[in-house]
This record gives structure tokens, C-alpha cells and sequence, in this order.
């Protein structure tokens, strides 16, 4: 899944490159380093693997908690490996010679060395839980409109193979596109999930993010997302072994905040399932998220209060104007508040990075800062199960579960568990970073898949 994100630490986050012409044994394998940034290093790690005959790669920037911006060009020759970035004006070029990649990074007007070693001649980790046909239950591939007018899904159903009526599940992924599986850094939670519910007598239909197939549909916000799960448990209705009085979603991160709008808009929705689902109003969460990200940055304490002041005050202006004055705009009013709140000695890098980021924002966004889930959840009338991680660095677990339980009308309808030790993901993790999610075997714990399945069937 992807998830929160919106004004980046400094430089870059993550990265999925494509390789088509390294040899593979001067490659693929984890390759670690660190930029240095007015005194602070930022560890970088690479993993490349091959992949249906070319190679590819996700690059890590594990202190500012964010992956998925794509590199547009990568080049090879006599040596020489250069990457191109052209929406944050990022270059790396340098040599690999053995084990060791010896770079520049280039953002606009800065330019920093880079040598990462490998540290591993393979980056393949092994999910064990991730299921292999053939499977003891049926699947099927569908296809089913959304709420939204001329809107088309494509998904995958897995039933029992026994006759009989059983509940049923929609399954609603976090932020970004996402596939059917939530397919993130080789793990596929959903498809995890699917398998799991479908084995306990549970009809499981995952589904394809709607520009997943199709960049026609861009510019969708959650509210669209919400008509996407609601089609979908209007389909689910029209199968043969659905039990139409047993009809839930299970929404995971973004998704989970969608199972609160869906159950709010449609009181036949029997009941949801909130797998670190956002409860606060989005830009709180956001704030949150920036709080810890510039905490580690090794800046100055006036300097992150004075960050955190003007990104409040940038998220404010956002919900103020339309998304094209912004884009149009960017720059002008990064001036206007910088100069309002006395920030101009905030860092160039900083100051460059909201512009971008305001000449860049989406629907979604806007929707997603103004947007406060309370209102949803108020009206809620069925069950919910709402769970999340002790280490959850993007959905704060306590945070977000007061809300839910602090709701009056979810006093007897509300079934709230932290999970000690365990991630946004429900891995087992030391830290909760995002860094460690690719690394840990692992794609959600047992305890938590089980507890969902004995909670659905108990409904």
C-alpha cells in the first residue's frame, strides 16, 4: 500500500528504478549508504533484483518514512550507472566496481557524494505466507461497476467449494494506487488476507484501485474510493453463496478510514473491519507524520517548530483554494508564508520542497487535509472491529482508537485491540519504520488474521 505522504523531509524517499542492461552479478543484491546533510546522515538502501528479464530495484530513505517515487531513466555504460529523477531535479550518476558504487546525488543546486556497498548478492526474501495454487476454494475473475457512474473494477472472488450460504468481505486498500493484493515491497497483504478468510468460510472479493488499469480516472478522492467499495458489496450481493445478511468491508489504512465513510453512507452494510484505519482528521495525521519526520533530521529546535508552523499553515491554505490557484500559485504562496511566519531561515532544500509539493497536490490530497472521519463514524449503526499496531508510525494506534471509542453511538458496537510490537503493516518489527517492511519475512501476523476471521464468523 502506499501510504500518507505529502511534504517530504528533504530529498527523496523511495524509489522504483528499472535496470535493463547491469549484469546481474555486478547488481542485484541490497546496497547501503548515506548522504550527509548539514551534519546528519541519511542512510540510503537499494534493493535490486531481476524480474521477468530486466532487472529492477526499490531505494530506501529510512528517515523520512516514504516510498514510490518512480526514477524516470536509468543508463549503464563502460561502468557508469546514472539515475534520473526529473520531478524532484535529481541526478545520481558514479561507477560500480565490485561491490562498491561510488555516485554523486544531485538536487538542484546541491550536489553530494554517495558510495553504497553491497551488502548482499541477493535480494530476494522469502514469503512464506503468500499462497500457491492450487487452492482448496474457488477464484474468479471479475469485473463490477462502481457507485460512481461509468466507473469498471476488475477483482478477484474466492468462495468455498462446499454449497451452502457464507459471509462475505470487500477488501479496500490504503493510499496511492494499489492493486488487488495491496502489493507493496514483494508482500501482497490482500492476497494473504483472501486466502486466509476464504479457507475459514469467508467470501473474499479484493479489487484493482481504479487507475490501477486506467489513468482516465485520476484525480479520484476518497469519497470516489468509498463508491468503488460500495459497488463492490453491491456485487457481492448478486453471488449465489453470499449470506446477503452477513455483507462487510475491510478496509486497511486509507481503506479502513473508506469502511467508516461506506457504513455511514449505506446502513446495509452488516459490519467493518478497520485495519489501522485513520480516525483523526487528515491533516492532524499528516502533521503527525512530519513531526517525527523532521525530529530526526538533526535541525535545530527553533528551526522544526518553525517547519511545522509553516506546514500547518500551508495545509490551511490548501483547504482554502482550488487545486489549480495552487499549482499556479505555488511559489507565491510559499513566499507569502514563509515571510508571514519569519521562516526565511528555514533550509533553501525545505522551502523548495513545499513548492513543489503545492505545485504538484492532487484532489485527493485537498479532500484528504480537509477531511475529518468523525462525522463518518458518528453515524455508524453496525459492528466494528478496529486494530491496530503498537508501532505504527503513520497511524498513531492510540490516537486513532480514541476516537473510535470515545464515539457514543459505537459504545456496544465496538471492538478495539493494539497489537504489541507490530507495524502499519501487522508485522513484527524492532521499530515500526518503513525501512524494515521489505526486510521482514513476515506479511501480517497470524494473530491478527485469525483474529478477524473469528471475529467476522461471530457476527
Amino acid at each position: 500500500m502506499k501510504i500518507f505522504r505529502l511534504f517530504k523531509s528533504l530529498l527523496f524517499l523511495c524509489l522504483t528504478l528499472v535496470v535493463t542492461s547491469l549484469s546481474a552479478q555486478e547488481v542485484i543484491g541490497t546496497w547501503k549508504g548515506s548522504l550527509s546533510v548539514q551534519g546528519t546522515e541519511l542512510p540510503i538502501v537499494v534493493r535490486i533484483w531481476q524480474e521477468d528479464g530486466t532487472y529492477k530495484a526499490l531505494m530506501d530513505s529510512p528517515q523520512q518514512n516514504a516510498i514510490g517515487i518512480k526514477v524516470e531513466s536509468v543508463k549503464y555504460e563502460n561502468k557508469m550507472l546514472s539515475i534520473s529523477v526529473p520531478s524532484l531535479a535529481v541526478t545520481i550518476a558514479g561507477t560500480i566496481s565490485g561491490t562498491t558504487y561510488s555516485a554523486n546525488f544531485t538536487q538542484g543546486n546541491i550536489e553530494l557524494p554517495l558510495v553504497m556497498d553491497r551488502t548482499s548478492t541477493s535480494a530476494t526474501i522469502c514469503r512464506k505466507q503468500e499462497p500457491l495454487p492450487p487452492y482448496p476454494y474457488h477464484t474468479e475473475e471479475v469485473k463490477f461497476p462502481s457507485v460512481d457512474s461509468g466507473v469498471e473494477l476488475n477483482g478477484t472472488l474466492t468462495l468455498p467449494k462446499e454449497s451452502g450460504k457464507y459471509p462475505a468481505v470487500v477488501l479496500v486498500s490504503g493510499s496511492g494506487t494499489q492493486n488487488r493484493d495491496e502489493e507493496l515491497l514483494g508482500h501482497k497483504p490482500f492476497k494473504v488476507i483472501a486466502d486466509y478468510l476464504t479457507r475459514q468460510g469467508i467470501i473474499v472479493l479484493r479489487y484493482d484501485d481504479r487507475e490501477f488499469a486506467s489513468k482516465k480516472y485520476e484525480g479520484a478522492t476518497s469519497r470516489n474510493y468509498a463508491n468503488d467499495a460500495l459497488g463492490a458489496v453491491e456485487f457481492l450481493k448478486s453471488i449465489d453463496k453470499v449470506d446477503s445478511k452477513r455483507i462487510g468491508i475491510i478496509g486497511h489504512s486509507e481503506g479502513g478510514t473508506i469502511a467508516f465513510m461506506c457504513a455511514a453512507q449505506n446502513k446495509e452494510i452488516d459490519f467493518i473491519v478497520s485495519l489501522a484505519g485513520m480516525a483523526v482528521a487528515g491533516d492532524k495525521c499528516l502533521q503527525e507524520q512530519n513531526r517525527r519526520a523532521i525530529a530526526i533530521t538533526g535541525l535545530s529546535e527553533e528551526i522544526q517548530n518553525k517547519c511545522i508552523e509553516v506546514t500547518q499553515a500551508i495545509f490551511d491554505e490548501t483547504q482554502k483554494r482550488e487545486v489549480g490557484d495552487l499549482r499556479q500559485s505555488a511559489k507565491k504562496i510559499v513566499d507569502e508564508l514563509i515571510a508571514k511566519h519569519s521562516a526565511q531561515n528555514l533550509p533553501p532544500a525545505l522551502i523548495q520542497n513545499f513548492e513543489k509539493t503545492l505545485s504538484t497536490i492532487t484532489e485527493w490530497m485537498k479532500f484528504f487535509l480537509s477531511y475529518d472521519p468523525i462525522g463518518d463514524i458518528k453515524q455508524i449503526k453496525c459492528p466494528v472491529l478496529a486494530l491496530n499496531g503498537s508501532l505504527d508510525v503513520q497511524v498513531l494506534a492510540d490516537d486513532n482508537l480514541n476516537v473510535l471509542k470515545s464515539a457514543p453511538n459505537l459504545q456496544k458496537l465496538l471492538t478495539a485491540k493494539k497489537y504489541e510490537g507490530l507495524n502499519h503493516l501487522f508485522q513484527p518489527c524492532a521499530t515500526g519504520d518503513v525501512s524494515e517492511y521489505a526486510s521482514i519475512e513476515q506479511t501480517i501476523s497470524e494473530e491478527v488474521l485469525s483474529d478477524i476471521a473469528e471475529w467476522i464468523l461471530g457476527q
